[in-house]
């Protein structure tokens, strides 16, 4: 389960590949679940348009559901909540309304990190393209 990935650098790299603009300030290198961090959606109106407008928003890496009532328990809830599974998005009660709704985004991300378990411990392996 991937929690922790790289972001786009250079900055330009969110205009060149997705047409938002740059960050006005530069984000952390890493990124992990509760950290703020730079995502692209469909701007708002933009549903039935046939090339969408993507615009670029800062916000938190993990899912908060809707039902949780105290800003404690949403602390402890994102983190475990960063990955949704395509065989229970549309079943699971913390996903299933954003998932209906259309509520969807594009993590800009250089590369992402798993864990490598072959050696019997965990060693966090960085994945990316060959290409950048």
């Amino acid at each position: 389960m991937t929690v922790h990935f790289e972001t786009l650098h250079p900055a330009t790299l969110y205009t060149d590949v997705f047409g938002v603009p740059a960050p006005d300030a530069p984000m952390g290198r890493e990124l992990w679940p509760r950290q703020p961090g730079l995502f692209v959606h469909r701007a708002q109106g933009e549903a039935a348009a046939s090339e969408p407008v993507l615009e670029r928003r800062i916000g938190q890496f993990g899912l908060v559901p809707r039902w949780v009532k105290s800003a404690s328990d949403a602390k402890l809830r994102s983190p475990k909540l960063v990955n949704a599974r395509s065989e229970t998005v549309t079943t699971s009660n913390n996903l299933r309304e954003a998932w209906l709704a259309g509520q969807r985004c594009i993590v800009p991300m250089q590369a992402f990190f798993e864990e490598d378990w072959r050696s019997g411990k965990a060693v966090s392996t960085r994945i990316a393209r060959v290409d950048g």
